[in-house]
């Protein structure tokens, strides 16, 4: 039941995502990309549902840093490597598939039931497994940084199929509600180390 729910999930998330492909790019605040960060270095990804809350959060990254003021550099994108290695250790994750582009082979896409995010540039360097990553997607052509803060919002409020659980067995949300309130009376930032 709970795989079907998140299959209708994904499917009406990009659809949300195709529908506001003429919109203006939504703009990421300070405050939502460290938050966002913090998902990126916190989660356990066990289930479809923390995949996707990643995948969400480093769609935002890759929009943030691309704004003027962005306080982070490109390093977020590492957290990649780590990603690919837990999806190939956790193999009851089949919705989900990665391969490089055929017409542009720096763009790795990750295709997860409905959905797809693609991110260029990535570097496998940083996984612990010796990943071959096929050539062998083609981009859908909808953009999701159009609309980032808001797939990830919606990615966030998701309960389905989600653990809510960091890499050290933690309730997820609470530990990121509490960086989250440190970051905002100034007692960290995007500097610190998880």
């Amino acid at each position: 039941m709970d795989i079907n729910q998140f299959d209708n999930f994904c499917l009406e998330l990009n659809e949300f995502c195709k529908n506001n492909q003429s919109q203006e790019k939504e703009n990421v605040s300070d405050e939502k990309a460290f938050e966002a960060l913090c998902y990126v270095s916190l989660i356990s990804l066990k289930q479809q549902g923390d995949y996707l809350l990643f995948l969400s959060s480093i769609n935002l990254l890759n929009s943030y840093i691309k704004q003027k003021d962005s306080k982070i550099s490109y390093n977020f994108k590492n957290n990649i490597g780590i990603f690919l290695d837990n999806l190939i250790i956790n193999t009851n994750i089949n919705e989900l598939s990665f391969g490089y582009d055929k017409t542009d082979k720096k763009c790795l896409i990750f295709d997860f039931n409905n959905i797809q995010f693609s991110f260029h540039h990535i570097s496998t360097s940083k996984c612990a497994n010796n990943i071959d990553i096929p050539i062998n997607k083609v981009w859908d052509g909808i953009r999701k940084q159009i609309c980032s803060v808001s797939l990830f919002d919606l990615c966030k409020e998701n309960k389905i199929l989600f653990s809510n659980k960091t890499y050290r067995g933690k309730d997820l949300t609470l530990k990121v509600d509490r960086f989250l309130e440190n970051y905002k009376k100034g007692l960290c930032d995007f500097n610190i180390k998880f």
